[in-house]
């Protein structure tokens, strides 16, 4: 029914003007597939896939295919629940408050910019796990709270972990000595 018909019909002008808003605005969020608080992040491609994530707070999330990038479209989006990174990932902007650590799996080769990690009290030892296998590199991120261990637990060589430009504000040793790389760290 169109809006003419629906005012016709004796339904109050603003109500119809109200819901085509709505409507329009509803189509417009859907169209740049900003995947939003209810929304999973989920790689449908073999490969290239790119997020832009709402502000606000998102669910878990496991990547597994190469090349995919998730960036922040708003205000900080927050992610509360365990991260798994498979693949070859670029991850900006987000901020992780977890009481589980952000878990790099296999052979992964993950480049965080501008992220922050924040451990809520009673979380575990570590914000960040990179296991032998992996490859991380931070880029201006800053991490917080107040890990029992290392804020990222690296079991790499030391030029398979790197920092640049970070902030530590944890109280901690950024990783176990011989792991890493760091370059300009406050």
């Amino acid at each position: 029914m169109s809006s003419r018909e629906e005012i016709a019909k004796g339904r109050p002008r603003l109500d119809v003007h109200n819901r085509e808003t709505r409507d329009r605005t509803a189509e417009t969020v859907d169209a740049l597939g900003v995947p939003t608080r209810d929304t999973p992040v989920s790689e449908d491609g073999k490969q290239d896939n790119h997020f832009a994530l709402a502000g606000g707070e998102h669910g878990a999330f496991r990547l597994t295919k190469p090349f995919t990038r998730v960036r922040a479209a708003g205000k900080a989006p927050t992610v509360r629940r365990q991260v798994f990174l498979e693949g070859e990932a670029t991850i900006e902007g987000l901020r992780f408050v977890m009481g589980d650590p952000v878990t790099l799996v296999g052979a992964a080769a993950v480049v965080f910019i501008g992220c922050e990690f924040y451990l809520e009290s009673g979380g575990g030892e570590h914000l960040v796990v990179v296991p032998a296998t992996a490859k991380a590199v931070f880029i201006g991120c800053t991490f917080r709270g107040s890990p029992s261990a290392e804020v990222v637990d690296a079991a790499t060589a030391a030029t398979d972990t790197v920092f640049i430009g970070c902030r530590n504000a944890t109280g901690a040793t950024i990783a176990p000595v011989g792991t890493f790389t760091e370059s300009g760290t406050i």
